[in-house]
């Protein structure tokens, strides 16, 4: 037991550092804290998809002084040593040892429908850990554009961009019936979350279009009165990874189109609501 808490320490501690790219610091110092401090009951979670914004929106939140926001919290991929979870009660233990670690009065961090399959846990224990944490649901209302992004990551290797000479210009092939499975999937998944008991009167929800759009606004109208903090002016250092149309990056996009017309891919493909899903 020993030896797995003190490598979820060190996992806290990698996440808490990463940005300044030192993964050795604060080890001890998270350790003392998860045993001493008290637990932080309010954290903030980003739930979504990949390629819905969720990297910009946590990245706007920084800009507030009581917030301290972190990507990815539960991404094995990049913090191995999340590997040592055993059970739903280890991902408790990291949890609270990383807020306790975060200085600053709103703790949050993001998590992939993904990562939660991934441990074996959910919102509602989310909810009986932390009593009153908040949940701000990011969605993107066009999944064709949402899949298309995907996909050019995942050929590129590239998933933010943090300068314009960053952005992504390729061409696809997009195989319908992934498509297909990637609607029903994501539609799912976010008419399970936004209808889960648990999360009744404790989250908000944006979508990417409105975020690009209208950033100030999305956070003057929503977010800000949601957590009850006074607003700020909200800023970002990343770039839109991908600025060229469907044209541009679908190499069968005629084919794409014939086939949400048709039916044979989901309606809700190009205007999805996670409310009405």
């Amino acid at each position: 037991m020993f030896v797995r808490r003190l490598s979820l320490c060190r996992a806290v501690s990698r996440v808490v550092s990463r940005r300044r790219m030192d993964f050795s610091a604060g080890i001890l110092t998270v350790m003392r804290r998860a045993a001493s401090a008290a637990s932080v009951d309010n954290p903030l979670f980003v739930i979504c998809e990949t390629r819905t914004g969720s990297t910009l929106l946590c990245d706007y939140l920084d800009s507030h002084p009581m917030i301290c926001s972190e990507f990815e919290i539960l991404n094995q991929g990049e913090i191995p040593d999340l590997r040592f979870a055993r059970s739903p009660g280890d991902i408790h233990f990291y949890l609270d040892a990383l807020w306790k670690a975060m200085p600053a009065h709103y703790r949050c961090g993001k998590i992939h429908f993904a990562h939660f399959a991934d441990f074996g846990i959910g919102p509602g224990d989310l909810i009986q850990w932390f009593p009153r944490a908040r949940f701000l649901v990011l969605y993107r209302a066009s999944l064709l554009d949402q899949y298309v992004s995907l996909k050019l990551a995942q050929v590129t290797g590239r998933w933010i961009a943090t300068s314009p000479v960053d952005e992504t210009r390729r061409s696809i092939y997009i195989d319908l019936d992934a498509l297909s499975e990637f609607a029903e999937t994501t539609s799912r998944r976010y008419s399970e979350l936004v209808h889960h008991p648990a999360l009744r009167g404790r989250h908000a929800i944006i979508s990417y279009e409105s975020l690009v759009a209208d950033a100030p606004g999305v956070f003057g109208r929503t977010i800000w009165p949601f957590l009850g903090i006074p607003p700020v002016k909200v800023v970002t250092r990343l770039y839109k990874q991908n600025r060229f149309p469907l044209e541009a990056c679908v190499s069968n996009l005629k084919e794409v189109r014939s086939a949400v017309h048709c039916g044979h891919i989901l309606a809700s493909l190009e205007s999805f609501d996670p409310e009405r899903a």
